[in-house]
């Protein structure tokens, strides 16, 4: 589903910003990191690219006591809709680890690791234009799970990982607003017309970008 032979790389520097007061009267520093954004498969038939960053994008995670936020700027996408998908390791320190590079803890195969306390889900969904520039921006509150969500009990802490794939759904379907909706929030939504499929059985549309944020 996600691209299986997609290697995950990551350069992250972190900064800490002001602090936010949690429930119990503590204060909890509100972390900021930023993360290159990747070009993964091909547009054209989803096939897995070699995989190289994307001049001009990138990806910022902020970490607050009660919610983590990520806006990511990603360039020369093709026209179209766009989902973005979180896959997040709430317990990075129980990951697998392996083929990771510069601070990843997790990889795909720690999807099915139960340690890992994996989720994922949908935030954040774009149209783009012939401009080609997304901008893909959006919060989750510890524990929130939305309608969007795949498996999983969402984002829990402020330590997990996340790694972020960005999903063409083709040209939008401005003439069939239903079809435009699946496109925007469903995870197969508008993806016949791609060759390829996935292992749970879905058309599969091409994750065209990459982004991971180690844990804290």
């Amino acid at each position: 589903m996600f691209g299986n032979k997609i290697k995950y790389a990551l350069i992250a520097s972190s900064l800490v910003f002001g602090a936010h007061a949690n429930a119990g009267g503590a204060y909890v520093p509100s972390v900021k990191s930023m993360a290159p954004v990747y070009e993964t498969e091909s547009e054209l038939d989803g096939s897995p690219v070699e995989l190289a960053s994307v001049r001009g994008s990138w990806s910022k995670i902020e970490r607050k006591s009660d919610k983590l936020c990520i806006t990511t700027k990603a360039n020369n996408l093709p026209e179209g809709a766009f989902t973005t998908w979180w896959i997040i390791f709430n317990e990075p320190d129980n990951c697998f680890g392996g083929d990771t590079i510069d601070g990843a803890s997790c990889t795909l195969g720690d999807v099915g690791n139960p340690a890992a306390d994996t989720s994922a889900l949908s935030t954040a969904p774009a149209l783009v234009g012939p401009r080609g520039v997304g901008i893909f921006d959006s919060c989750l509150e510890y524990g929130e799970i939305p309608s969007t969500n795949l498996f999983g009990g969402g984002v829990k802490n402020s330590h997990a990982e996340v790694h972020i794939l960005i999903k063409w759904h083709g040209k939008a379907a401005f003439d069939d607003y239903n079809m435009l909706g699946n496109q925007l929030t469903k995870i197969d939504g508008g993806c016949d017309a791609f060759i390829d499929t996935d292992f749970q059985g879905r058309s599969h549309c091409p994750d065209l970008r990459m982004i991971v944020h180690p844990q804290l």
